[in-house]
């Protein structure tokens, strides 16, 4: 239990408890939790140990069957010890209820949001943007008669109908449908890495470029999870370039890196991030990277760092992969919930790695792995379709020849629709 913003003041606090819960006759469900002794827990030095004499929720149905509404009814008795175990208890206990009260709010707005129109904040920007344009440029563009002039004079044709709408799309590839993604314009916000001298100063720098392109995204549902999707004979890998591999290994090499050819025969290797979402249905968001040759320069921090992480063991490469998160569009609730710290995800969650040392390296982030992922997900997936979201993919840097870090690549994910996912058989 920490207060955010105190920790220089007072030290958090933590409790060993035991919880139980059950069902009453009159469909009443408890969930409680009180201190135990059960199991020895050493105390931890950076914290103190607080007393729960009983702390627990009574979730109460509604009288009318009908409605799909319930009640919940929260109690704490608690001793913080310290410091704060001499104020005054109402005092403490306010602050921790208020904080759980906020939380149980927070679920109920995330459920209640599914009922109402959800508010597009871009759209809205766009078309205030517009207006002011079309009012500010008036008398400039009062002497065309139409968009279509415009773009002419130009020098260009002039998109009509239906194309005007796809023609930043077409260059796209993969089975989500176009208008759910596209690189991050990093220019116009960079994302913050490791920098040269990190190692010393902790100082963190922007970066506005990736070591590679993203060239596709796939968006599938299944009825199980799948392992090693680059592995099937109608995965985009193979329709890739002029030269792709038909080969595949089980999993990276894993000796001196004898398997890793600098002498490619593909024009780009493509690095692939498989999120395998748990169900059911489970579904697979598959991204594409293509890295071109000149990025797998071994004397260079990239090139040295995507090398060993090719040809070293997993233990090496659970701690490695890294993600920044970054919600661009959102309510508050995912905002706070997803945040935009970066995430070793080899150390929260399950990963395995697959690809031929040639053609393709494959990283499968089994999601369902960690229950706060999960949760994390749970509710990101009740805003999906109000959400745009940037997802950085990287490799960290532990030493200094391995900085500064440099992106892998990225990707924007705009108002996904789950529901329009690609059934994979």
């Amino acid at each position: 239990v920490q207060r955010k913003g105190t920790d220089w003041l007072v030290r958090p606090r933590d409790a060993v408890t035991m919880r139980t819960w059950g069902c009453l006759s009159n469909g009443i469900r408890v969930v409680t939790h009180q201190s135990t002794s059960l199991v020895n827990v050493d105390p931890d030095p950076n914290f103190v140990r607080m007393k729960i004499y009983l702390s627990g929720a009574a979730i109460t149905p509604s009288l009318d069957p009908s409605l799909k509404s319930c009640m919940v009814h929260f109690m704490l008795h608690t001793n913080m010890n310290g410091v704060l175990g001499m104020l005054p208890r109402i005092v403490v206990q306010r602050v921790i209820l208020n904080q759980i009260t906020f939380n149980v709010l927070t679920l109920r707005d995330i459920f209640a949001a599914k009922r109402f129109v959800q508010l597009d904040y871009d759209q809205i920007l766009n078309e205030m943007r517009v207006q002011n344009t079309a009012i500010n440029n008036a008398t400039s563009i009062s002497k065309y008669k139409s968009m279509k002039q415009i773009v002419e004079k130009q020098g260009e044709k002039a998109p009509v109908g239906e194309d005007a709408c796809l023609t930043s799309m077409k260059s796209k590839s993969g089975s989500m449908d176009p208008s759910f993604w596209t690189e991050t314009p990093i220019q116009q916000k960079p994302f913050m890495v490791r920098g040269k001298n990190y190692l010393n100063d902790r100082i963190k720098i922007e970066t506005n470029h990736t070591a590679a392109k993203l060239v596709a995204v796939d968006m599938f549902e299944t009825q199980d999870r799948v392992d090693h999707i680059a592995s099937r004979a109608d995965n985009f890998r193979h329709t890739y370039g002029k030269k792709a591999n038909s080969t595949s290994s089980s999993s990276l090499p894993t000796d001196d890196g004898s398997q890793w050819s600098r002498q490619l025969t593909n024009e780009e290797v493509l690095f692939i991030v498989h999120f395998q979402v748990p169900g059911p249905p489970y579904y697979s968001l598959v991204l594409y990277f293509a890295l071109e040759h000149e990025k797998l320069d071994p004397e260079k921090p990239f090139g040295k760092l995507l090398e060993d992480f090719v040809t070293k063991d997993d233990e090496y490469r659970h701690n490695r992969l890294k993600l920044i998160p970054r919600v661009v569009e959102g309510s508050w609730v995912v905002k706070k919930t997803v945040g935009e710290t970066p995430a070793i995800l080899g150390k929260k969650l399950d990963q395995r790695y697959y690809g031929d040392g040639e053609s393709y390296v494959e990283v499968d982030v089994d999601v369902g792995s960690s229950v706060i992922a999960r949760r994390i997900l749970g509710v990101v997936k009740g805003y999906a379709k109000t959400l745009a979201i940037d997802l950085a993919i990287l490799l960290e840097g532990h030493e200094e020849s391995e900085l500064p870090e440099v992106l892998i690549g990225s990707v924007r994910l705009i108002h996904p629709d789950l529901s329009k996912a690609v059934t994979l058989i």
